[in-house]
């Protein structure tokens, strides 16, 4: 078993860096995911969001 190290990420919405750390490793792989997050934690609230709003808009035009 390959031992888990902190790892720096660039994140592809906004460019900045940060760090995918062991617990996150953990988690992700607890989880069952398969690839490393490729957004930091504020880019993927906001395209949560984002996505939470386009369906709520189109639940309302239906």
């Amino acid at each position: 078993m390959e031992e888990l190290k902190d790892e720096v990420i660039v994140c592809k919405d906004c460019g900045k860096e940060f760090t995918f750390t062991v617990r996150d490793q953990e988690f992700y792989k607890e989880k069952g995911f398969e690839h490393k997050p490729v957004r930091c934690r504020e880019c993927r609230q906001k395209r949560k969001a984002e996505r939470a709003e386009a369906k709520k808009n189109e639940t309302n035009e239906a």
